[in-house]
């Protein structure tokens, strides 16, 4: 499969996902970089009549967020997510600061 790294720091942008692949084709997206504060996002699109998902799903997605990761498998016209990313810094400032050592007794 593809893993496409999407630089949203200057401008929002598309990626557009490949009509009618093989079966079991995977492809995925990764957020590598965007400037703090800005509202550009990357949008995943599906081509032709192909969904995510199930019947009735979306046509498009949006993703945001420094390391947002995920990836898709096609099948019969649907694009499944089959594995996502969503860093904790981005979603809560408390894990932002690294990882603190944790005492284990031992004094």
């Amino acid at each position: 499969g593809d893993l496409v790294k999407a630089d949203i720091s200057q401008a929002s942008w598309t990626l557009t996902l490949p009509a009618s692949p093989s079966p079991n084709s995977v492809v995925g997206a990764k957020v590598a970089a965007n400037a703090s504060g800005n509202a550009n996002t990357l949008t995943v699109a599906c081509s032709g009549s192909d969904l995510f998902e199930q019947p009735g799903g979306g046509t498009s997605l949006t993703m945001s967020l420094l390391l947002q990761t995920a990836c898709w498998q096609y099948n019969s016209g649907y694009w499944t997510r089959v594995s996502a990313d969503l860093p904790l810094s981005q979603l809560d400032a408390r894990y932002g600061a690294g990882l603190t050592e944790i005492d284990g007794g031992n004094a």
